[in-house]
C-alpha cells in the first residue's frame, strides 16, 4: 500500500508536470538508490521465518543493502520525491 501510494503521488506529479507516467517503475528506483542509497531506510534487523500464526526453519535474513526480506528497505518519501523532479 505504500508503494501503491507513492507511485501514484509521483504520477500525478509527472503529469501536472505535462509529462507521461512513470510506467514500469523497478530501473528507476534501482537508480535512485544507486545515485543515493539514503532515499530508502535500511532495515538489517529481523528475518521472514515466522508469520503471525507459526515460525518455521526457512527463510531469509535481512542483510545491509538488497536483501530478499525487505528489497532495498522503506521508502524515504521526500528524498525519493525530490529525486524525480
Amino acid at each position: 500500500p505504500v508503494w501503491a501510494g507513492i507511485i501514484s503521488l509521483w504520477n500525478e506529479y509527472e503529469v501536472a508536470q505535462g509529462r507521461p507516467t512513470l510506467g514500469f517503475i523497478n530501473p528507476l528506483i534501482y537508480q535512485v538508490y544507486g545515485s543515493n542509497p539514503s532515499t530508502f531506510f535500511d532495515i538489517v534487523n529481523g528475518n521472514n521465518k515466522c508469520t503471525e500464526s507459526e515460525c518455521c526453519e526457512y527463510g531469509y535474513a535481512t542483510a545491509a543493502g538488497w536483501d530478499p526480506v525487505t528489497g532495498l528497505g522503506s521508502p524515504n518519501f521526500p528524498l525519493l520525491y525530490s529525486a524525480i523532479q
